[in-house]
């Protein structure tokens, strides 16, 4: 079930991104989507909770460094950006 989760969250990120959007918004997206499964699963009851399980970020930009420098959250992505959507990272899986 945690793979079905990590991977609607997967989706929903690449569904939503778009020039505009902050990294910000979509760490939302990812977030509201990670909750409700954990919900779902009973392993948070709120999803202000979420912080238990995910305490990353959505993504990191992708340079000559595995963590290159990054731009601030609220930077809006550009046409052409690349983010490498880390949900699947991200989920603690301390359960």
């Amino acid at each position: 079930m945690v793979y079905e989760v990590v991977l609607a969250a997967n989706r929903a990120i690449a569904k939503t991104a778009k020039p505009g959007m902050t990294l910000r918004e979509l760490n939302d997206v990812c977030k509201k989507v990670l909750a409700e499964g954990c919900i779902r699963m009973g392993l948070i009851e709120k999803e202000e909770e979420i912080g238990k399980y995910y305490m990353h970020g959505v993504s990191h930009h992708l340079g000559i460094d595995v963590h290159d420098v990054s731009v601030a959250s609220n930077s809006k992505l550009r046409p052409g950006a690349l983010t490498n959507g880390r949900s699947e990272s991200v989920l603690k899986m301390t359960f």
